[in-house]
């Protein structure tokens, strides 16, 4: 039961991030903010907080190594 409730709650977390995303870097927004109305230093922090996302995603043992490595270390 706490396993639907967590899957599901996932999925919908998600959804909606996927569905924000589009609506505020889409030019059919209506009303909306664009990520064309962000100044320089906005899409510069969005970079900078992007690319580690994107480098974690892709390769997620660059940091769970040394952190697993530590906890072994605490545990033991």
């Amino acid at each position: 039961m706490v396993t639907a409730v967590l899957a599901t709650t996932v999925l919908l977390t998600a959804a909606y991030s996927f569905w924000m995303l589009t609506y505020t870097s889409s030019s059919t927004a209506v009303d909306g903010p664009t990520l064309a109305d962000a100044t320089r230093i906005e899409q510069t922090t969005l970079l900078y907080l992007l690319i580690p996302n994107l480098i974690l995603g892709i390769y997620p043992s660059a940091i769970e190594g040394p952190l697993m490595a530590s906890c072994i270390n605490l545990l033991y």
